[in-house]
């Protein structure tokens, strides 16, 4: 699961973009910044890239770490980890990944310190699975020649789709789950919902259920639903994470209607996996992991000076439908040796593999992800 938090403004400082540019490493960076030039990092140079998060064994990050060390040193580049527990440890965990030599930090979460300590270290900041929000922060970033970037993927889109399948699979009935203080996230899933039943003159929402972070507050809603809405033969929930999805299954098995009325959700889950070779899920939007190799690679290039930085790459979920979705989705997607890119697709758009890169062709490798579009890339291949 993606990891969202609110960002609050920091003083913003007026500042200038260094003009000079100088390719170097060692002892000669020391010269470099004090000369005033940003420091890039050399062509041949392995880059060592800071990857700070919430967690080493959710399945997101497991799947992540797992891409890195089938292709991270093809790529140019090797990863060190360090773990937050609040937002507060973050710029500690930087500072330790800088003093070990980190070239590039990876966050979760922007903040001015944090770009102004990576500043610090001549060292390129990438935000991963976020977008900075604030316009007084944005402008500050921009202005930096060591912010590379960050990235999105789409909520909306992700939410349309999975209400798809429930339509094509005859939901016209539905109920909604979600929080009952909404995150951003979860008020564009719920906006997307509402306007593809604005938009479906024979769709209808039944029902609406804010729940908190209490997975007892999902069961309650699910039961309280099925009593109250007979009628209601879909239900769309806008996270199955944090113990949702297992709530709302074990619900409709005891209320018997696992498998009778239809299930989609966001956000993946271990145990989506079962629910979806019994039936008992028609949908889960998830996928989206390749988001952080392409953030780094896109870091790794404005590093190298392949382009200039402050770039936001935007991708999307992949819909993973019934049990069949889920044999292609192990087989193409997520498993032990797979990736949905290939090596080569991945070093088409590196710099350490490709000095005539640019960012367009790497922002379009990525934007045109999809289920379709990955499946039929490796079954081209055999």
């Amino acid at each position: 699961p993606t990891l969202y938090l609110t960002l609050f403004p920091y003083t913003t400082l007026f500042r200038s973009k260094p003009e000079n540019t100088a390719s170097v490493s060692g002892a000669s960076k020391v010269e470099a910044a004090a000369s005033g030039e940003q420091v890039t990092v050399g062509g041949d140079e392995m880059i060592q890239v800071g990857f700070i998060t919430y967690s080493l064994t959710d399945s997101l990050n497991t799947t992540c770490l797992r891409a890195f060390d089938m292709f991270a040193e093809d790529l140019g580049f090797e990863v060190s980890t360090e773990l937050f527990a609040s937002v507060e440890d973050i710029d500690t965990c930087a500072q330790n990944l800088l003093q070990n030599g980190c070239q590039i930090i990876v966050s979760i979460v922007p903040s001015i310190p944090l770009l102004d300590l990576c500043e610090e270290y001549h060292a390129y900041l990438t935000i991963w699975g976020n977008t900075i929000s604030d316009p007084e922060m944005a402008e500050y970033f921009a202005k930096s020649p060591y912010y590379a970037g960050c990235d999105s993927v789409s909520d909306w889109n992700a939410a349309t789709n999975a209400m798809q399948t429930l339509y094509d699979n005859g939901c016209r009935n539905l109920g909604i789950i979600t929080q009952s203080t909404l995150q951003t996230n979860h008020s564009i899933r719920l906006n997307a919902i509402n306007d593809f039943v604005k938009n479906h003159e024979d769709m209808k929402i039944v029902a609406q259920v804010g729940c908190d972070s209490s997975t007892s507050d999902v069961s309650a809603g699910v039961q309280n639903m099925i009593a109250l809405y007979g009628e209601m033969d879909g239900l769309i929930a806008t996270t199955v994470g944090s113990g949702w999805g297992e709530a709302i299954i074990s619900t409709l098995e005891a209320e018997g209607k696992a498998g009778k009325v239809h299930f989609a959700g966001i956000d993946w889950v271990d145990a989506a996996a079962d629910w979806l070779e019994k039936g008992y899920l028609d949908d889960i939007e998830a996928g989206q992991f390749p988001d952080l190799m392409f953030n780094v690679i896109n870091a790794c290039n404005v590093a190298r000076g392949a382009y200039e930085g402050n770039r936001q790459l935007d991708g999307c979920f992949v819909s993973i439908k019934g049990a069949d979705g889920y044999a292609d989705y192990i087989k193409y997607f997520d498993s032990e040796g797979v990736y949905p890119y290939s090596l080569e697709q991945l070093q088409s758009v590196c710099y350490f593999n490709n000095p005539e890169v640019t960012y367009e062709e790497l922002y379009d490798l990525w934007a045109g992800y999809s289920f379709e579009g990955i499946v039929e890339y490796w079954d081209s291949q055999k």
